[in-house]
């Protein structure tokens, strides 16, 4: 059995099942939480344990307090340590904000934020090992000028996730290192049901024209966890997008 653990939040598809995955591939038994596509799931599951890792997976909703705390028991009880916590998951489906609610704009604000905060405070400082990390997928749109007005809670869920990261990281240095991803437009299921105009008009808006993959991701996400002196920095992969509409 590897020596090292991997909890992701979120990990039932998209940028979370891509980041078992290439974790897996590098050698970490990997323990995939899902809310509520246990399916999805279980298939990602399969694929990293055919690497050689144990993988295993544990439904919670991230928001809820007693979940994690039942989540983090689960984790302890089966590999005794963590090694690299990452916070993906997350949720876009938010109102227009004219009509949004204060229930509603919490509840968006509780799948974004305080899922990584939970997370965050369960297993930091005493369930992870020495110079382990914890890792959080963020979004362009939450960094500095960088909100998007058809996602304001959103963005502003994001943007709160960099500065925690930030803040978090000198917390907690020496031994654990916080550091995020800052994703663009990447392809996911996310986009299934998004007109193909739209689509393009997001690709069109970018350096590059093309989609970032969430192989991508989850590639700079290891990287991040093996780069041992790279703390407190968010990583943008967004195909060139911020700097060709912020200059």
């Amino acid at each position: 059995m590897s020596n090292k653990t991997i909890l992701i939040t979120g990990a039932s598809h998209g940028i979370g099942a891509a980041t078992a995955e290439i974790f897996a591939q590098a050698g970490y038994n990997v323990v995939l939480n899902y809310h509520r596509n246990v399916a999805g799931s279980e298939q990602i599951a399969e694929a990293c344990r055919k690497h050689g890792v144990e993988a295993i997976c544990i439904q919670a909703d991230m928001s809820q307090e007693q979940e994690v705390s039942r989540l983090k028991d689960e984790v302890l009880e089966k590999f005794g340590k963590l090694d690299v916590l990452v916070n993906n998951a997350a949720f876009t489906d938010e109102p227009d904000f004219n009509e949004a609610t204060g229930e509603s704009i919490l509840h968006a604000l509780s799948q974004n934020f305080l899922t990584a905060a939970l997370a965050i405070r369960a297993f930091v400082p005493d369930s992870m090992n020495s110079e382990s990390s914890v890792l959080t997928v963020s979004s362009m749109y939450g960094l500095e000028h960088a909100g998007s007005p058809g996602l304001p809670i959103y963005s502003a869920s994001k943007a709160a996730l960099i500065n925690f990261s930030e803040t978090l990281a000198q917390l907690y240095a020496p031994t654990i290192r916080f550091n995020a991803v800052a994703p663009g437009y990447t392809k996911t299921p996310a986009w299934d049901d998004v007109p193909a105009d739209r689509q393009q008009a997001c690709l069109d808006s970018t350096m590059l024209k093309e989609w970032v993959t969430a192989e991508e991701i989850a590639k700079t996400l290891l990287f991040l966890a093996q780069t041992p002196h790279i703390n407190a920095e968010t990583i943008v992969v967004d195909s060139g997008f911020m700097k060709r509409n912020n200059q």
